[in-house]
């Protein structure tokens, strides 16, 4: 209010993004002195240039599946923790232009992650998860998920969900999630860089 009322210019310093979120205009991310990108809070949030400005904005954090790529000549998928995460054939096709590959990292939101959803629309991927953390907000519930790979041992990756409070979900309970690979973003495994950008009209 102060800095409206008296319509000048200001630079505010922070660590916390949800402060630069919420009053910045025009937010510039620096990591050990490099400037890494410079826009307005939603395209930080919905196109960030690479995955460490993914993973600095947003609560629940961003999730990410680690994996490398294999493709078949008319499709790709990441194999996460030995199961086969099939990319979208725009996700794909930008892999393979920049000839990026074959490590790869899915990035995701919690509003692409839904328990217990539908997976035959062709954009959903079904994993086997297990509950980490279960962190009660009030009006909801967050849930740290870690994926089971193929011998049912979980994976270091973490991504999050987020449930109606009224859903009792313990640590260490098995359950399956549905994702929503139009809302997932992918990410060099090597370099970081941001190779495809979720679907805006899906969020």
């Amino acid at each position: 209010q102060l800095q409206r009322g008296r319509g000048v210019t200001t630079v505010y310093v922070t660590h916390d993004q949800r402060d630069a979120m919420a009053i910045g205009d025009r937010i510039a991310v620096i990591d050990r002195g490099r400037l890494l990108q410079v826009a307005d809070p939603m395209t930080l949030y919905d196109a960030p240039v690479d995955l460490f400005v993914a993973r600095f904005f947003g609560a629940p954090p961003l999730g990410v599946l680690r994996g490398r790529m294999h493709d078949d000549g008319s499709t790709a998928w990441v194999d996460v923790a030995g199961t086969a995460v099939r990319l979208l054939p725009a996700q794909r096709a930008a892999v393979t232009a920049g000839g990026h590959g074959p490590a790869l990292v899915l990035g995701m939101r919690a509003a692409a992650v839904t328990l217990d959803g539908d997976d035959r629309p062709p954009w959903a991927r079904r994993l086997e998860v297990v509950v980490r953390n279960v962190e009660p907000t009030g009006a909801a519930t967050v849930l740290a998920l870690t994926p089971l790979g193929a011998d049912g041992a979980p994976s270091p990756d973490m991504i999050y969900a987020t449930v109606p409070p009224v859903g009792r979900r313990r640590l260490g309970q098995r359950c399956d999630v549905t994702i929503d690979l139009r809302r997932c973003m992918v990410f060099d495994g090597d370099s970081g860089q941001r190779l495809t950008s979720a679907d805006r009209h899906t969020q």
